[in-house]
This record gives C-alpha cells, sequence and structure tokens, in this order.
C-alpha cells in the first residue's frame, strides 16, 4: 500500500488532497461540501439530498442527462453522488488517463450545473421513488426509527430523503439558493486518488476549480441531544423484527477513544469471530446475520449493532445481547483475545484498498471535517496495536452503560415486552 498524499490549495482557496498510487490506472475525483441534511432550511428537510440529484444531472455545457452521461460513459467513466447529515459530494470514477475531462465535467457538476424546471420536476419524481423503496427495506426502517431517538430534539430526526410534503415544498429558487450558498464557499474539499502526479492534478485542478470565486462560509447549525426516551418501536406485521441498538459517544472524546472503540466494536460484534455472533449466531440460532459501526457526526457518535430475529425469538435475543455486554464490560476480555482482533482489524484495514475509491471512502470525510485527525491505513493500524486491556476496560466502562443506550424496532414486538438490562 505504497501511496503518496498531498494536501495543498488552489489558488482560490479550495484544499486539494491527492493520493497518489503507482501502477493504478484508475482515478477516483470526489467534490466535497459540509452542508449535508442538517443544512436543509426549516421546512424543507431533504433539500440537500434533492440539490445532489440536480449537481449530477447536467451541467451547462452538457445540458442533458444524456449528454452528460455520454461523455463520461464513451470512456468508461460513472458519475454518482451521496448525501449525509454531515456533508455531500459528487463522484467520478474513470480511468486515470482520463483527468483532463474528468475535473472538467466535476467542475462543471458542482459550478455550473443546469437546474431547470424539466430536470427538476423529472428528479422530484425520482426522489418520490426512492422514499417509496426506503418504506419497503426493513432494515433501512430500523435506522431511521433510530435517528427519531438518536437526534431527538433535532431537524436530524427527520430522514435525508424528507417525505412528500417536505420534498413537495422545495422550488427552484430554494435549491439554488442553497447551491450558490454553499457550493461559492469556503467549505468545499477537491479530492483525488489513483494512478495521477500531485503536480499535474494542482496545474489542472487550478484551470478548472481555482478560477471559481469562494466566499466565506455560514455556519451550519450544531445540537445538543437529550436522551429522554430509551425505546422506540415501530410495530409492523413481519416475519421478523430488525433492530438498532447504540451507545452514544462522546464527540470530545472521540479522536483518543477511537481506536479502542474500533477494538471494542471487533470484538463484540465485529464479525464472525465476534462475541455476539457466537453466541447469538453459533451457539443459540438466534440470528442469521448482524452488522455493527461506528458514525461520526459533528456533533456527537455511535456506536451501533443491528440484528434482526423472529419476532417469537426478540425478547430473548435481546436478554442473551445484554448479557454479552454486560460481561465484557464487568468481566472485560483475555490477551489472547485482545491481539486475535488486532491481527484481525489489521487484515481488514489493509484488505479494503483495492480501488481509487477505497481511498476517497477512507480520506475525504476526515479531510472536509477533521483535517487535524487524518491517519494513513499504517497510522490506524500501529495505533490500534498500541490499544492495551486496560483501554477497553475503560471504554467498555464509559460507554457500554445502563444509561447510555437506545434501542429502535421494527416488527411485531411491543415496548412493555422488552427488558433491556445493561
Amino acid at each position: 500500500m505504497k501511496t503518496k498524499r498531498t494536501r495543498t490549495t488552489l489558488s482560490n482557496g479550495l484544499p486539494l488532497v491527492v493520493v497518489e498510487i503507482p501502477h493504478s490506472t484508475s482515478l477516483a475525483a470526489s467534490f466535497w461540501t459540509r452542508a449535508g441534511d442538517r443544512a436543509n432550511p426549516v421546512g424543507k428537510a431533504g433539500m440537500a439530498h434533492f440539490l445532489e440529484h440536480l449537481l449530477a444531472l447536467k451541467t451547462k455545457n452538457y445540458p442533458t442527462d444524456a449528454s452528460l452521461s455520454e461523455v463520461l460513459g464513451r470512456v468508461g467513466a460513472i458519475k454518482n453522488g451521496s448525501t449525509s447529515k454531515d456533508w455531500m459530494n459528487l463522484n467520478i470514477a474513470s480511468p486515470a488517463k482520463e483527468i483532463s475531462l474528468v475535473l472538467s465535467v466535476l467542475a462543471q457538476m458542482a459550478f455550473s450545473p443546469r437546474i431547470d424546471k424539466k430536470g427538476f420536476d423529472s428528479e422530484r419524481k425520482v426522489i418520490f421513488q426512492e422514499q417509496a423503496r426506503k418504506k419497503s427495506r426493513t432494515e433501512e426502517l430500523a435506522s431511521a426509527v433510530w435517528s427519531k431517538l438518536f437526534f431527538n430534539p433535532s431537524p436530524l430526526t427527520v430522514s435525508g430523503l424528507g417525505d412528500e410534503r417536505s420534498l413537495g415544498s422545495i422550488e427552484i429558487v430554494d435549491v439554488l439558493e442553497f447551491w450558490n450558498k454553499f457550493f461559492h464557499a469556503d467549505n468545499n474539499l477537491l479530492f483525488l486518488s489513483g494512478g495521477i502526479s500531485p503536480k499535474d492534478v494542482f496545474e489542472q485542478a487550478n484551470r478548472t476549480f481555482g478560477r471559481h470565486e469562494v466566499k466565506k462560509a455560514e455556519p451550519v447549525p450544531v445540537y445538543t441531544y437529550q436522551d429522554v426516551k430509551r425505546v422506540l418501536i415501530e410495530r409492523k406485521l413481519l416475519p421478523q423484527a430488525f433492530m438498532v441498538l447504540s451507545f452514544r459517544i462522546d464527540p470530545a472524546d472521540f479522536a483518543k477513544d477511537v481506536h479502542a472503540l474500533i477494538l471494542l466494536k471487533s470484538i463484540l460484534a465485529g464479525g464472525n469471530f465476534s462475541r455476539i455472533f457466537q453466541r447469538l449466531r453459533v451457539k443459540e440460532s438466534l440470528i442469521y446475520n448482524m452488522g455493527s459501526s461506528i458514525q461520526r457526526f459533528i456533533d456527537t457518535a455511535a456506536y451501533r449493532i443491528n440484528l434482526s430475529t423472529s419476532n417469537d425469538k426478540f425478547n430473548k435475543m435481546i436478554s442473551v445481547l445484554c448479557e454479552e455486554i454486560v460481561g465484557l464490560r464487568e468481566k472485560g476480555i483475555s490477551k489472547s483475545e485482545l491481539e486475535f482482533h488486532k491481527g484481525f482489524l489489521q487484515g481488514r484495514i489493509l484488505a479494503e484498498f483495492e480501488t481509487s475509491l477505497s481511498y476517497v471512502d477512507w480520506y475525504a470525510s476526515y479531510e472536509l471535517l477533521w483535517p487535524d485527525e487524518v491517519e494513513s491505513p499504517e497510522e490506524r493500524i500501529a495505533r490500534i496495536n498500541k490499544v492495551t486491556l486496560g483501554d477497553i476496560e475503560r471504554i467498555a466502562k464509559k460507554y457500554l452503560r445502563k444509561d447510555n443506550w437506545h434501542l429502535a424496532v421494527v416488527g411485531d414486538v411491543r415496548e412493555k415486552d422488552i427488558k433491556v438490562e445493561l
């Protein structure tokens, strides 16, 4: 994994990060802005996501979706975008030799989009379909219910897709105002990775991105959350119940706790050798699969465990899950278990880097939001290897507390029957 990461600034102040991957023939180009769901105006939930769709649709020089798709498609390039609570991005993946075309097109998507009534109305219908799809996917429904708990009482309790009412209230003038406010400001980042030269990238990026004037960005809102309710259930007649159990992480301590948290996640629910998988799947046959993640936002963070089981086994699953969490918190882990998961994580981290897009996923959000905390894969592995048994004990007692959890459920279960004994 021999790469070179360079961070510099274009003539207009736009940060540019380049990850040079020797011998790579691919390129990932990505434009990021600190304007995700939390930047949506009051009553306009879904605005950031709607804008993301429109920016990737057509530009001034490519005035139809077909023309924009064709100029990229003829060289095997693919455009995409995504929106989260804290950011929005536009991406183009292509052969590395097409860097001039890619930078030109990406700059047009970010700074010269064509947002007209035809595209606006068409893309709104597409997002209505996206909303309908989300309602049919139980894992996503469980995550939406979790947001209602975890982000209470902020506007972030609402889905980033918005709903029919909020999306229907958005007009072209709203989208243009949002775009002008956040894309012509100093809250953006240009990130490229692949078989490219930082010097060549800088010169071309200055010609395409550096010529656009930027102004001082307005701050986006941050919130203080109130953990007044621990359990939230959306009852549905489904064959299985889906749940998200989370623990809130102190954002002020995230940087110093994260490596122990990564190990804790691996030990509890990080794979087939984790405690929860071995107990709930192998021994008890209560689940088929599971998921876990550490999610960071600019004003909070969470460790999440996602599980599903049949409705009649749900309470048993919760009971066994709590036993495993309490057992780790109160009894700790062995040195051999710690070393096993250090080796597991090193292997998983190294295995992640197979494409230029992998480096976007690894670096870009940190380069945008927490540039002082950016670490390479090698640096993360080294810091994970320094975590001690005492660190795991401290983190488990700090976060896996009986007064620091949220449980979101979608399924045919009743709140009065659920006992979370942590």
